[in-house]
C-alpha cells in the first residue's frame, strides 16, 4: 500500500487503486553530474517553462506600456472623379494627408502602465528565480536519497550473502549433529528477514531513481 501510494504521487495519479507487477528490467537510473541534471531540468521541466513565459509576457506588458509614448503617424489618402471638369481641365481631384500626434498629457495612465508593466516584470522574475531554486533543491535532495538508497541496498545484499551462508552452515552442522533445531529456525528467520530487507531496499532504489527522474522533469503529464 505505502508503494503505490508513492507511486501515485510520483505519477500524478489521483486513484491509487491499481495492480504492481514486476517489470521486465528494472527502470533506468538517471546519472549524471549535478551540473547536467541541473541543466536538463531547466529545460525540461514545466514548472521553470511557464515561469519563463510569465517573464515574456511580463516584458511585453512592458513593451506596450512604453509604446504608449510613442507618437502616432496616420497616413488618409482621398480621390474623387467628377464628370464635369475644372478650369485646368482635371476630372480627377485627389489629396494625401500625413499626420503626427505626439501624446502630451493623458493624466497620468502611461505612467501608470509602465509602473505597473514594472512590478509585473519584478514579480515574474522573482517567481523564475524562486522555481529555479526550489527545482535545485528538489534535484540535490533526491541525488542524496538516491545515493543513501543505494549504500543501503549494497549492504543488505551484502547481510544476504552472509545470512544465506549462514543458514547453510547452520545446516550442515546439524545434519551432522553439532547444532539444535533451534539454531537452525533462529539461521532460517535471520535468512527471511535477510530476503525481505534486501527486496525493500532494491524497491527503495527504483522509488528513489523515480524521484530523480521526476526531479529533473524526464517523465511529465504528457509522457505518461
Amino acid at each position: 500500500a505505502a508503494t503505490k501510494s508513492q507511486l501515485a504521487q510520483l505519477t500524478a495519479l489521483r486513484d491509487p487503486s491499481f495492480e504492481l507487477e514486476a517489470p521486465r528490467d528494472p527502470p533506468p537510473e538517471i546519472r549524471g553530474e549535478l551540473k547536467e541534471l541541473l541543466e536538463r531540468a531547466m529545460r525540461d521541466r514545466p514548472e521553470i517553462a511557464a515561469a519563463r513565459a510569465n517573464v515574456e509576457i511580463a516584458a511585453r506588458l512592458k513593451t506596450d506600456a512604453w509604446a504608449q509614448f510613442l507618437p502616432t503617424l496616420a497616413f488618409n489618402a482621398t480621390g474623387r472623379y467628377n464628370s464635369q471638369a475644372d478650369f485646368e481641365g482635371n476630372h480627377l481631384n485627389w489629396a494625401l494627408t500625413l499626420a503626427l500626434t505626439l501624446p502630451l498629457y493623458d493624466g497620468g495612465l502611461r505612467y501608470v502602465a509602465l509602473k505597473d508593466a514594472d512590478s509585473r516584470t519584478r514579480e515574474a522574475r522573482a517567481q523564475e528565480l524562486g522555481q529555479a531554486a526550489r527545482i535545485e533543491d528538489e534535484l540535490r535532495r533526491a541525488r542524496l536519497d538516491l545515493e543513501s538508497a543505494r549504500a543501503l541496498r549494497t549492504q543488505s545484499e551484502q547481510t544476504l550473502v552472509y545470512a544465506r551462508e549462514n543458514e547453510r552452515l547452520v545446516r550442515a552442522q546439524f545434519e551432522a549433529g553439532t547444532a539444535t533445531q533451534v539454531e537452525v529456525s533462529d539461521a532460517e528467520s535471520a535468512l527471511f528477514q535477510s530476503e525481505q530487507t534486501a527486496i525493500q531496499q532494491r524497491l527503495a532504489v527504483q522509488l528513489a531513481a523515480l524521484r530523480l527522474a521526476k526531479s529533473v522533469g524526464a517523465f511529465t503529464e504528457e509522457t505518461r
